[in-house]
């Protein structure tokens, strides 16, 4: 009976792998100049990306997935861009893969909401993100992934980036894991991950490890509509779902 349940388990994550790959593998498709030896090179990376999260199997951590901002706070704004529901949208596709991976997946909100309860309204933001860390702090073996997009006076700057706590020494190696496949999606991506600086509140503050994922710049148009589009939506959750597998990977052997 346990081999029946391990054999659907792994068929279902096969699947849904697969046809991710297979978005992923359209991205490349539209880069025309990068079908040559570079545009290779990131096909043979998502390949690899894809069997390290087949051969995983479960470590018993718990992923909470943070949906930035909701309800009464929107978030950064961009003519018809509301941050808020891109955070929301990729972090649902995000929780459907990782709910496949067999490890335990919490959404801090899976809906358009603030976090703060009755008698909290005067300092709802605050509550907000104080309600959101002890979601993450009182999860069993918890990692916390926050998904945000990005806003800048500058319209020209695009690209995803991701920043991390340095409270926990295994938060750096997570970003890393992240920020590479994220080249899947963008292999003209040169950012690089950051720490917090203490100017993120969570990561400030966390114990557990922690990562804040910009998705992009809703303040560059073109990446705005493709933050809005449902099929790089699923793509972007796919990269970010394969770093935090890879990086999964290497705490097993750890």
């Amino acid at each position: 009976m346990e081999m029946d349940t391990d054999g659907n388990r792994k068929a279902r994550l096969c699947v849904i792998l697969f046809f991710a790959a297979v978005l992923l593998m359209c991205v490349f498709l539209c880069f025309a100049s990068l079908v040559t030896s570079l545009g290779y090179k990131q096909s043979l990376a998502a390949e690899f990306a894809v069997r390290e999260a087949m051969a995983f199997e479960r470590a018993g951590y718990t992923l909470v997935i943070d949906p930035g901002h909701g309800g009464e706070d929107p978030g950064c704004v961009s003519g018809d861009h509301i941050e808020k529901d891109i955070n929301l949208a990729v972090s649902l596709y995000l929780a459907d893969f990782f709910a496949l991976s067999e490890n335990d997946v919490l959404l801090t909100r899976s809906d358009d909401r603030l976090l703060y309860e009755e008698g909290q309204e005067k300092r709802k933001k605050f509550y907000d993100l104080r309600n959101r860390l002890d979601i993450a702090e009182k999860a069993v073996n918890g990692v916390y992934i926050g998904v945000h997009v990005n806003k800048f006076p500058v319209s020209k700057y695009s690209g995803l980036q991701t920043f991390y706590s340095d409270n926990v020494p295994q938060s750096e190696p997570l970003a890393q894991c992240i920020q590479e496949c994220a080249r899947l999606l963008d292999p003209q991506n040169t950012r690089t991950v950051r720490p917090d600086g203490d100017t993120i509140y969570i990561l400030e503050k966390i114990t557990v490890p922690a990562v804040l994922v910009e998705c992009g710049f809703i303040s560059n148009e073109k990446e705005a509509r493709l933050l809005e589009d449902e099929g790089y939506q699923k793509r972007l959750a796919f990269a970010v779902f394969c770093g935090v597998m890879r990086w999964l990977g290497g705490q097993n052997e750890n």
